[in-house]
C-alpha cells in the first residue's frame, strides 16, 4: 500500500473501530429501554382491558333484568377471558418485539458490513 494512503486507511480503521465500540455500548442500553417500554405497555394494556371488561359487565347487567349467574362462576369466567386475552396480546407483542429486534440487527449488521468493505 502506498505510504500516502496509510494515514487515510488508519483514520478509516479508527473510525470503524469507534463505530463498533459505540454499537456494542448502545445495543444493550437500547434493548433494556425497549424491554422496559414493552413491560410498561403490557401493564397499561392489562389495566385498560380490566376497565373495559368491568364496564362491559356493568352494561350487560343494566341491559338485562334477568338474574345473573352465580357471581363466583361469573368472576371465574371473566378471569378466564382476561387470561386468554392477555396471553394472546403477550404473544402478539412478543412476535412484534422479535420482528423489530431482527430488523434492528439486520440493519446494524448491514451498516457494519458496509463499513468493513470500505478500504
Amino acid at each position: 500500500m502506498p505510504a500516502k494512503r496509510l494515514p487515510v486507511v488508519d483514520r478509516l480503521r479508527r473510525r470503524m473501530e469507534n463505530y463498533r465500540r459505540r454499537q456494542t455500548d448502545c445495543v444493550p442500553r437500547y434493548e433494556q429501554a425497549f424491554s422496559t417500554v414493552c413491560e410498561q405497555q403490557n401493564q397499561e394494556t392489562t389495566a385498560l382491558q380490566k376497565r373495559f371488561l368491568e364496564s362491559k359487565n356493568k352494561r350487560a347487567a343494566k341491559k338485562t333484568d334477568k338474574k345473573l349467574p352465580d357471581p363466583s362462576q361469573q368472576q371465574q369466567h371473566q378471569q378466564q377471558q382476561q387470561q386468554q386475552h392477555q396471553q394472546h396480546q403477550q404473544h402478539q407483542q412478543h412476535q412484534q418485539q422479535h420482528q423489530q429486534h431482527q430488523q434492528a440487527q439486520t440493519m446494524l449488521a448491514g451498516q457494519l458490513q458496509s463499513s468493513v468493505h470500505v478500504g
